[in-house]
């Protein structure tokens, strides 16, 4: 392996937003080869920050299992986002290689248009039946730590949304009072199928950092994080000529990132014969016609 590539492991690690520039500047099956070559969890990360048709051209370059592999590590809007910009052919593939527990939300969120916040929100938002007791409450959050939020979503028996309150409240409530008691029972929520717009427009979001996300029976379906419409936010801003993006990232990176460009350019050559970027290639062509 190249000399240079404990180098570009720790650039592609600790700085995936530029390295994902980086990588837009290489043809998709060009970046994936050298996706292949990095740790799983390094190579989401990196997937996950790149503009959404580019990374989805990568995701797509990829064996099916490796794909699989990396969506099942993407967060659950990233996934979404990039599997909406390939063809239903392809996406119903991708999806197929992952296991059910990731496919089932991925598909609830594929079901929703982009850019509303059925399509937007978390769908494993941990929620907690209004009939238990604040002890039980307790113990489900430990036990599911990974989905809960500051935020926890009070339903009934029918899953519809009924109260809300957050992690210090619930550790301040007697333990043997039932949560239907403690709970605050105006909340603030969103619809399935607001649209952008709506969303932004939002009043609550100057006091939450994250919604509960409803059907049109009140049914609770998920969370939506201020952080997702930030990250949407950079997703726009991306889809701005690379060259543009990259002048802006250097300016703050100094030239360190001529280097690493090239650096990451090179030993993609050398893991993929052709991984040379377009206007690299199109030179060496002209060169050789001259």
């Amino acid at each position: 392996m190249n000399s240079d590539w404990p180098l570009a492991q720790t650039f592609l690690e600790s700085h995936p937003y530029e390295a994902g520039l980086v990588l837009e500047k290489l043809l998709p099956a060009e970046a994936a080869a050298l996706l292949r070559q990095i740790p799983l969890p390094t190579a989401a990360a990196v997937l996950e920050r790149m503009t959404s048709a580019i990374g989805a051209q990568c995701l797509l370059a990829l064996p099916a299992d490796f794909a699989g592999a990396i969506i099942e590590m993407l967060s659950l809007d990233a996934a979404a986002r990039l599997l909406r910009c390939l063809s239903a052919v392809d996406r119903e593939r991708l999806v197929a290689a992952v296991s059910v527990k990731r496919s089932t939300p991925l598909n609830r969120l594929l079901n929703y248009p982009p850019g509303t916040a059925g399509a937007l929100m978390d769908p494993e938002t941990l929620t907690l039946p209004q009939s238990i007791l604040v002890s039980e409450a307790l113990a489900r959050v430990q036990r599911f730590p990974q989905h809960t939020l500051y935020y926890l979503y009070i339903v009934d028996q029918e899953q519809t949304l009924t109260g809300v309150m957050n992690l210090r409240e619930l550790m301040l409530a007697a333990p043997q009072n039932r949560l239907s008691s403690v709970m605050h029972t105006r909340v603030e929520r969103l619809s399935a199928n607001a649209n952008l717009a709506a969303i932004l427009l939002n009043d609550a979001w100057r006091e939450f950092y994250a919604l509960p996300v409803t059907d049109n029976q009140g049914r609770f379906l998920g969370a939506l994080r201020s952080k997702t419409l930030r990250r949407l936010e950079l997703e726009n801003a991306r889809q701005r000529p690379v060259d543009e993006s990259l002048t802006a990232v250097l300016s703050l990176g100094e030239l360190c990132w001529i280097g690493f460009g090239g650096m990451l350019a090179g030993l993609a050559a050398t893991i993929f014969p052709q991984a040379l970027p377009r206007n690299k290639r199109e030179e060496t062509t002209h060169g050789a016609n001259d």
